[in-house]
């Protein structure tokens, strides 16, 4: 017996529920939907209830390749889902049905099988649950018999807010009291289904159709509506019971008076966070966006599920930048929306709103200005929306200027230098370092350790160890390198690791060990300190503390793990921290572009001889970066390193300068010199000899630069001559 792969069967369904091939038009005039597909003949018609009967009945004796050979006829390509779903349901199959897909899950030979069929039932349902002419039709049947009206429930709650178009034509021309009033009713009882639509339609009706969805709004129960409820009650020219009626329902709906725009702001950034609740069908991947239309009624735009809460954040924090322009929060909504939204719009994408608006999202970005960007920025980490912030910065280094970027030192920049995502932060320490400070701020410490430590090599992520148990630590440390990291010098407490993280300039992660009391207390001294305040922290517990401790997992930036778990469940409970907190990890081309920046950010600190970025705060960061680059970018390095007044600094050059050979031995030869002659030599005696005997033995261009070299250190020119 051939019983069709999940693979076969299942993927197709799947693909079609995703691009919305199944989804019918919402109105008549955005194209005829294609109708209800019908049995041939009276005898197809009874093929697909013996198959359907067959399968319900050999799933409920156990006999599985019976039943999937059933499943088999009624998912060929020549039955469509809606004719499956209009002949199952017609012959009061459906609860049959649904009972056997579920036993059907625990029945190997036909699991796959019988789940397939359940997706095409139900995507047939679904493609009559939405068509126009059935709509109608219920709509109609709501005054009618009992048995006709309970079918017509049935049925416009199954089509949604597809239905609200014919149910407001209704209740709008007022022409059938009844059914006015049987289709309030239903409006009422579809409840989330009907409130935006409804909301987004009120403005444009007449005061006596106002009235009414007034009413209805105020007892559907959904507060998304009362910022179009506000915005038609403070409308110059609306009648004074129009005005009453909204108000009313404002109230109804938990609400009080306020600015329209002051609620449209407030509804746009509920969009912005992504409420799935603010979507009819967020699993689905294209939604509705409603408009009242003067001749056609309600009708709707269709737009992809993955920009439709940005366009709709954008739709509303327009209205309410219409209302009042100096709304600065409605204006940030707005340009934090459209970078989102500009960087989702791949192919395939849809957005009939605001695609091809004629200016780009980092336009409104620019023009916008600093103070408005740095709004922006906050939401995007208020949001853990790490392009967003990354966008925000991009734009700030643009336009802003010292006092626009630090302002009292508590500005957004300045807290992304804190952000769970290293490459944030060196987009910050970047953003900072374009500007020259008057005055030091929280957090102008570390960004001169940032941006050596993008030089050093970006890619590294670097995690922290607590512990008073060297064997502990050692395990720890190598687990981490398994993982991809790289261990820090382990801390035997918080205030430990802080100065090495700061040495470092900072951490990605901290895993912190210990008995239960240890771990608390370095756990809170941790989450206490600038550094630590949003890293994460992965907790590995006693058996025996475990229990006690599993709370601080809570802020979704920890992890707590038991002492006795193998190296595997270290790792998997590590690996979902880090993707959820930290995001995504630097890329090859992320990792070349911040070495080159940081080159040039250091260049010019260096250069300028600051009071508040120093560029010796560089120097452990540039030392390591010696060890790890090569090329070009360790000569210029070691340029950094020759800007530096200190004997590490001088000797790690003129070690890197030796160790070279070749062309590269000729260019690091250069810094030494420029090195000793700002500062003097500080070279140790080995390296003087090495450096003498290297005058002596070279030739050409690489003679040329030690014995420039050599002139600087201010070593003997009697031994070189």
């Amino acid at each position: 017996m051939h019983v069709l792969k999940r693979s076969q069967l299942i993927l197709p369904l799947a693909l079609v529920a995703i691009t919305g091939s199944f989804t019918l038009p919402v109105m008549a005039q955005d194209g005829a939907a294609p109708a209800a597909a019908q049995p041939e003949s009276g005898a197809d018609r009874t093929k697909l209830i013996e198959a359907a009967s067959l399968f319900v009945h050999n799933i409920m004796i156990a006999k599985p390749e019976s039943a999937a050979a059933a499943a088999n006829v009624l998912l060929a390509d020549s039955v469509e889902p809606s004719e499956l779903a209009l002949v199952i349901d017609g012959a009061d199959l459906g609860k049959r049905m649904d009972e056997a897909f579920r036993r059907s899950r625990r029945m190997t030979d036909v699991a796959d099988a019988s789940a397939a069929l359940e997706t095409k039932l139900e995507a047939g349902r679904q493609l009559l649950a939405r068509k126009i002419d059935r709509i109608e039709e219920a709509v109609k049947m709501l005054v009618g018999p009992m048995r006709g009206q309970m079918i017509a429930t049935d049925r416009l709650m199954a089509a949604g807010e597809y239905a609200v178009p014919a149910l407001m034509r209704q209740v709008v021309e007022g022409r059938d009291l009844g059914l006015e009033a049987a289709s309030m009713r239903m409006l009422v009882q579809m409840r989330r289904q009907s409130a935006l639509p409804l909301a987004l339609a009120v403005k444009s009706l007449d005061p006596a159709a106002q009235r009414k969805m007034c009413v209805i709004l105020g007892q559907l129960g959904y507060p998304v509506s009362v910022p179009m409820l506000l915005d038609l009650a403070q409308t110059k020219g609306v009648t004074p019971d129009v005005t009453g009626a909204a108000m009313d329902a404002v109230r109804a709906l938990g609400a009080t008076d306020q600015p329209a725009h002051q609620a449209y702001a407030e509804q746009a950034y509920a969009f912005l966070t992504a409420d799935p609740s603010l979507a009819a069908y967020p699993s689905e991947s294209m939604q509705n966006v409603w408009k009242w239309t003067e001749f056609g009624g309600l009708a709707a735009d269709r737009i992809s599920t993955k920009v439709y809460f940005d366009a709709m954040a954008m739709m509303l924090s327009r209205r309410a930048l219409e209302l009042d322009a100096s709304d600065d929060r409605a204006l940030a909504i707005f340009v934090a929306a459209d970078l989102r939204r500009e960087a989702a719009m791949t192919e395939g994408v849809i957005d009939p709103l605001f695609d091809g608006q004629g200016r780009s999202a980092q336009f409104y970005a620019t023009a916008a200005g600093p103070q408005t960007m740095q709004a922006v920025l906050q939401i995007g980490m208020d949001l853990s929306d790490t392009g967003l912030v990354r966008s925000s910065l991009a734009a700030l280094r643009e336009t802003a200027s010292a006092s626009a970027m630090i302002g009292d030192g508590s500005t957004s920049v300045v807290k992304a230098l804190d952000y769970a995502d290293r490459r944030v932060q060196f987009e910050a320490a970047f953003t900072l370092a374009s500007i020259t400070p008057k005055a030091s701020f929280a957090g102008s410490e570390q960004v001169v350790p940032l941006l050596a430590q993008a030089i050093r090599g970006g890619n590294e992520t670097y995690a922290g160890v607590i512990s008073r148990g060297t064997e502990d630590a050692q395990r720890i440390a190598g687990a981490l390198r398994a993982l991809g990291f790289m261990p820090l010098t382990a801390a035997r407490d918080a205030t430990e690791f802080g100065a090495i993280a700061a040495r470092n300039a900072g951490a990605d992660i901290v895993v912190i060990a210990g008995n239960g009391a240890q771990v608390r207390s370095q756990y809170q001294a941790v989450r206490a300190m600038r550094i630590g305040a949003n890293i994460p922290v992965i907790v590995v517990a006693q058996p025996a503390d475990k229990a006690g401790l599993d709370k601080l997992a809570d802020d979704g930036r920890t992890v707590v793990l038991g002492a006795d778990i193998s190296d595997d469940a270290f790792k998997a409970g590590a690996d979902a921290l880090v993707a959820k907190a930290l995001g995504g990890r630097l890329g090859a081309a992320d990792s070349s572009r911040y070495v080159n920046d940081g080159i040039d950010a250091l260049t010019r600190i260096g250069l300028a001889s600051g009071n508040v970025y120093k560029i010796a705060d560089a120097e452990s960061g540039l030392v390591d970066a010696l060890r790890t680059q090569e090329g070009q970018v360790k000569v210029s390095v070691s340029a950094l390193l020759a800007m530096v007044d200190s004997t590490r600094a001088q000797r790690a050059i003129i070690d890197a300068a030796l160790a070279a050979e070749g062309d590269e031995q000729t260019l690091l030869l250069a810094p030494v010199g420029q090195g000793a002659r700002r500062f003097g030599s500080k070279a140790t005696t080995a390296q003087a000899d090495a450096i003498r005997e290297l005058v002596k033995k070279s030739t050409g261009s690489l003679a040329d630069a030690a014995a420039a070299a050599f002139g600087a250190l201010s070593l003997p020119s009697s031994e070189a001559v």
